[in-house]
């Protein structure tokens, strides 16, 4: 996974619209909708209502455009990859990310991609890894709530020293999933290595 600092809201150096393309899928987890922008992941959002998560990713975007990714052929492509690493979150996924925020958001993404599958971390061991003070573990949890890219960026690594849900977007459930399949996805790589 490649990640390219490009924000895509309002707090752009240009506020010219963006047209992104956006398609549905299926997963174990629930419905998905994924977005893209100039060929980048922009959004990986995830839900049980197609509708919702529609109206989730207008709102994420305002003034932007929105069109139906089949029309460029290549989207079901994406949509694939997209349900193939919610079902095995290790895999490796091939699409750049487009991700918008300043330093900290970014090095906090840059932290919990270091941190190894399965394993978690918590928002104070985020902060003091990327060189933040201790009280920045309070913006962490705020990246955490408002993660756009679910899965591909694994806020689902993030808890809270006593193993509570530090606001996981996307929720417990969802989260403990994901977590046990990294797990089991690591246990049988490293086990098929011996």
């Amino acid at each position: 996974m490649i990640l390219t600092d490009t924000a895509h809201t309002s707090e752009t150096l240009s506020n010219l619209p963006h047209e992104l393309a956006y398609g549905f899928g299926k997963s174990s987890l629930g419905d998905f909708i994924v977005a893209t922008d100039a060929g980048e992941i922009c959004a990986i959002m995830l839900g049980d209502d197609r509708g919702d998560l529609l109206d989730q990713l207008r709102a994420s975007f305002p003034g932007d455009t929105f069109l139906l990714g089949g029309q460029y052929g290549y989207y079901d492509i994406v949509e694939d990859a997209v349900a193939r690493l919610i079902e095995d979150p290790t895999t490796h996924f091939a699409f750049s990310i487009a991700v918008s925020g300043g330093d900290f958001a970014n090095m906090t993404r840059a932290a919990l991609n270091a941190t190894p599958p399965g394993a978690t971390i918590t928002p104070d061991e985020v902060a003091a890894r990327i060189g933040a003070s201790p009280g920045s573990s309070r913006f962490v949890r705020a990246c955490a709530a408002t993660d756009l890219v679910a899965v591909a960026v694994p806020f689902h690594r993030l808890q809270e020293a006593d193993g509570a849900n530090p606001s996981y977007r996307w929720g417990e459930e969802r989260r403990q999933t994901l977590l046990a399949r990294e797990r089991a996805g690591a246990a049988a790589r490293d086990a098929s290595s011996i």
